[in-house]
């Protein structure tokens, strides 16, 4: 005899639209880091680039007299 598993009740059985409701929200949370990811990439480049820029900008300076 095999026993039988107790069915979810409560307020916490998982239905389809809680289901539905709980992937939406990974897939917000996962597309928000995502973008961050991408802005932060974005801004270190940039960061690179105008550091770059200035370090050049002072060796031009301490060249000319």
């Amino acid at each position: 005899m095999v026993a039988a598993v107790p069915a979810l009740t409560g307020p916490f059985e998982p239905t389809p639209s809680l289901t539905f409701t709980l992937g939406l929200v990974f897939l917000l949370v996962l597309a928000v880091v995502v973008a961050l990811l991408f802005d932060i990439r974005s801004n270190t480049r940039r960061t690179a680039e105008a550091v770059e820029q200035l370090a050049e900008q002072r060796e031009t300076d301490e060249s000319d007299p």
